[in-house]
Formats: C-alpha cells, sequence, structure tokens
C-alpha cells in the first residue's frame, strides 16, 4: 500500500480542491489513469481515497483486498464509513453523487511503525494471510 502511494502519489491521484489552482500551478499536468484523490490532512500529512477498482485490480494484486483494508483499518491507517463498512461514501471533486471509495489516513506514511501496528492488529480470522508486494513490508511476512 505505502509502496503504491509513494510511487504514484502525485501522478495518479488528483489534487483535491481547486481545479483552477491546480492547472494554473502546472497547465501541462493532467491525472492519467487515476487511481483516486488526494487532500491535505488537517492535522499535516496526506490523505488518500482510492477507488474501488484501483484498490482491488493494482493496490491489492493477488490479494484478498478486503483482508489488506481489515489490517489498514485495524491498524488506524483507514478510515470507515458511518455505516462500518471498510469504504466511506464522500463526494469526489466533480462527481454529482458520493461515491463509496477506500480513505487512506496519513498514518499510512509512517516508518517500520506502521508496518509493525499492521502485524499487531490483525484479528485471528486473517492470520495466515500475506502483505501484498506494493504494501510496504515484505510479502513474506505473515500478518499474524
Amino acid at each position: 500500500m505505502r509502496r503504491f502511494i509513494e510511487l504514484h502519489g502525485e501522478s495518479r491521484f488528483t489534487r483535491w480542491g481547486d481545479a483552477q489552482q491546480d492547472y494554473d500551478d502546472n497547465p501541462l499536468r493532467a491525472t492519467v489513469n487515476r487511481a483516486g484523490f488526494r487532500r491535505a490532512a488537517f492535522d499535516g500529512g496526506t490523505e488518500y481515497f482510492i477507488l474501488p477498482e484501483v484498490w482491488k485490480a493494482e493496490v491489492c494484486t493477488g490479494h484478498d483486498a478486503g483482508a489488506v483494508a481489515k489490517a489498514l483499518m485495524a491498524a488506524g491507517m483507514l478510515k470507515v464509513g458511518s455505516d462500518g463498512k471498510l469504504q466511506v461514501k464522500v463526494r469526489l471533486p466533480g462527481a454529482a453523487n458520493p461515491v463509496r471509495c477506500y480513505h487512506v489516513l496519513p498514518s499510512i506514511q509512517g516508518g517500520r511503525r506502521c508496518r509493525e501496528l499492521i502485524f499487531l492488529g490483525i484479528p485471528t480470522s486473517h492470520r495466515g494471510a500475506r502483505l501484498p508486494p506494493n504494501f510496504g513490508g515484505s510479502a513474506d511476512v505473515p500478518l499474524g
């Protein structure tokens, strides 16, 4: 997860906010193959809103996308919806209606402690699952 954000944080996540300002800053910048949106968090860092199909097909490639989301939630790195679902329902810039997406919190950008929290926060039902290679840890390290 963290690797995906490190690789694509600027290029595949459209800046949330004033689209005109984004254009004024760099008129040639366009988000190609959008993975979602990013915005500055109130307490610092950047939060990411990842579209569901990108989450399944790219971020969690070859792994149980739900288990990855539950691991992040347990570690306090994924904000869940008010209805308790792993996706939040939010009106994204340019969208007429609210859509579901994964809301990844700035704590995902932490260091080694980030991975340790994930290992400690996995519910027993998810033991034996493995980290995706683009998660930021070793794919050979079991989650539980």
